[in-house]
């Protein structure tokens, strides 16, 4: 059946399960990466909506002296 003559059937089945391993890492590899990549995407948009929000809540407040504890 398979070209490679040399090599048995449990070998075969042994060099397949080793392929299956490799390719379910990898893609839980990038799943994870991807995963991280839109925490990171998703905390920047947080973080600029709440400074977005901040301003807007200075412009609209008599005291303009409201500051975020980073800027103190």
């Amino acid at each position: 059946m398979n070209t490679h003559t040399s090599m048995t059937s449990k070998q075969w089945v042994i060099i397949n399960k080793l392929r299956k391993e490799a390719r379910s890492k990898l893609v839980n590899r990038n799943k994870l990466i991807m995963v991280r990549w839109l925490d990171k995407k998703q905390a920047e948009k947080s973080t600029s909506e709440a400074l977005a929000t901040f301003d807007s809540l200075r412009k609209h407040t008599k005291n303009r002296n409201i500051t975020l504890l980073d800027e103190a």
